[in-house]
């Protein structure tokens, strides 16, 4: 049998286990222009769903540094662990997940900023709360009960709460 024969099957029976992509890749080989292509593709649906092409170091180290938090505490707020934000920081890819929750945790921040100085934010997020029943307020995030934070900022923002 020639040797084109054993390898177009051997492609065939490499894309049936690997995922769409993946197969793309095995397909038109793994040279540069297979993984600048995968990549244009990625980048224009993440352009087109709102997100920076590059926004993967800029987001999370910038977004910290406003926030003076440390990274296992960014980590926490986003429900990732320090390891995978420091992966991020480092040059790492930033999946659509991640950037989702940073673009929450952004959002919150935004909001926050405008009742707590910067300066304090860390010591606030990491202190017990009356308003919370004792749980601090990075305890809520990590715990899925963000609503409670935004319900929060909306009363006070709204002079229910002085």
């Amino acid at each position: 049998m020639p040797a084109h024969g054993r390898k177009s099957g051997a492609k065939k029976h490499l894309k049936a286990k690997l995922k769409p992509a993946a197969a793309k890749r095995a397909a038109v080989g793994t040279g540069a222009s297979a993984w600048k292509y995968e990549s244009a593709v990625v980048a224009a649906r993440n352009t087109s769903k709102g997100y920076p092409r590059d926004s993967s170091r800029l987001d999370l180290r910038q977004l910290r540094q406003e926030m003076n938090v440390r990274q296992d505490t960014l980590a926490r707020m986003m429900g990732y662990s320090p390891r995978a934000v420091a992966a991020v920081e480092g040059g790492g890819d930033l999946s659509l997940q991640m950037q989702r929750a940073a673009t929450e945790v952004q959002t919150l921040f935004s909001r926050l900023k405008e009742i707590i100085p910067a300066e304090d934010f860390d010591r606030w997020l990491n202190s017990p709360n009356a308003a919370f029943d004792g749980a601090s307020p990075l305890h809520l995030m990590e715990s899925g009960k963000v609503g409670e934070l935004w319900r929060m900022v909306y009363e006070i923002g709204t002079g229910q709460l002085a």
